[in-house]
């Protein structure tokens, strides 16, 4: 149903910005459409980097659609520098963007190796930037939502289905963004000559910013007999994983588990191993490091101390370091706890011998 919705509004609305009438020899720069610049990696530690700059319309999205492809790294940016563009068209950029697995920042492309400077994501920006898996923004560059509107100004009969066509498509296209609905209303109070403009922080609490970190998520699986808790996050630098299970002596067993954007192998030859909690490493001694990766991971299994277990337990923050004696090299990842603190609490009870039931709990 989305589709033909999406097909019918792009006969119907634009969101673009919103510019008084010119004379003949005036060219609004913020009508110029996007220019795309797309930078590929010359070493293994580079990534490709895509950057839009312009109004964004139609051809914007094929040429992404054309050249836009991580091949085989994990990580790529898509820049934008845009005063916004045609609504329709920025939605299925954001669709495209999280399709192929790029992330997003605002910026403007200066040449090879240098840094971007700061830029504007405005008007219909924001919903194609919304596409990234990470979204990051700076302080200097500037996120703003306003009202979507007719491109022609023109009022007609059709106005209020079109309306309606369009708040549906864009709640859909949020949604499935993962990003969150007030952002709609933040935007409905600026109207179509104004801009709301959104601090780092607002744009984070809508989620329409992530600052390069998905939500950290706690189960408890089975496979092949063995049932355990696992929690994962995935950020910017690669997936975390620290599982818990029991062990035949009463007690826990632990595993962590990593898959960086780089070369994960590496971590094998790290010798100073280190369980974090709340930013403070306990080192591990008996950790045994797996001789191949996993599904990507590389993989570490050990048996945590006494107080390496309380602290796990009552932790707000947990994950584990890598380093090389003698040398710059090292790594780590972290996953936040957030409400599962009981969770992992009661699972290292239940590890314990500790049964009890339904009767005696609720």
């Amino acid at each position: 149903m989305i589709r033909p919705l999406l097909a019918l509004a792009t006969l119907l609305v634009s969101c673009t910005v919103f510019a008084a009438p010119a004379g003949k020899d005036h060219v609004d720069k913020r009508l110029v459409p996007a220019q795309i610049n797309f930078v590929s990696p010359k070493t293994p530690q580079d990534i490709p980097e895509v950057y839009i700059d312009g109004y964004i319309h139609r051809p914007t999205v094929e040429a992404f659609r054309k050249r836009g492809f991580l091949n085989d790294r994990q990580v790529g940016f898509v820049y934008f520098n845009s005063h916004g563009g045609d609504l329709i068209a920025a939605m299925e950029l954001g669709q495209l963007i999280r399709e192929r697995g790029y992330s997003t920042r605002i910026g403007v492309w200066n040449g090879p190796h240098t840094n971007p400077s700061s830029g504007f994501c405005e008007s219909a920006c924001p919903f194609a930037f919304a596409g990234g898996v990470f979204r990051l923004m700076d302080g200097e560059s500037k996120m703003g939502v306003h009202q979507f509107f007719k491109a022609s100004g023109v009022a007609g009969d059709t106005d209020i289905a079109t309306g309606q066509i369009t708040s549906t498509l864009l709640a859909n296209h949020l949604s499935n963004l993962g990003i969150d609905l007030r952002l709609l209303e933040v935007a409905s109070k600026a109207g179509p000559a104004d801009m709301n403009y959104l601090t780092p922080l607002e744009s984070y609490e809508l989620d329409l910013v992530n600052a390069g970190s998905l939500t950290a998520t706690w189960t408890i699986r089975g496979e092949h007999g063995l049932v355990y808790l696992m929690g994962e996050q995935t950020k910017i630098t690669g997936t975390g994983r620290i599982g818990m299970s029991c062990n035949a002596q009463g007690g826990v067993s632990m595993g962590a588990f990593y898959k960086a954007w780089y070369d994960t192998s590496v971590l094998g030859l790290m010798d100073k191993l280190s369980l974090i909690v709340d930013n403070k490493r306990f080192p591990v001694r008996n950790g045994k490091i797996g001789p191949n990766l996993k599904n990507g991971f590389s993989y570490i299994t050990f048996d945590p101390t006494p107080e390496q277990l309380a602290a796990f337990r009552g932790g707000r923050t947990v994950g584990f370091s890598y380093e090389k004696e003698a040398t710059d090299l090292k790594a780590q990842f972290t996953i936040d706890v957030n409400d599962s603190r009981e969770m992992i609490d009661s699972f290292a009870q239940f590890c314990s011998g500790a049964r009890p039931s339904f009767a005696e709990k609720i």
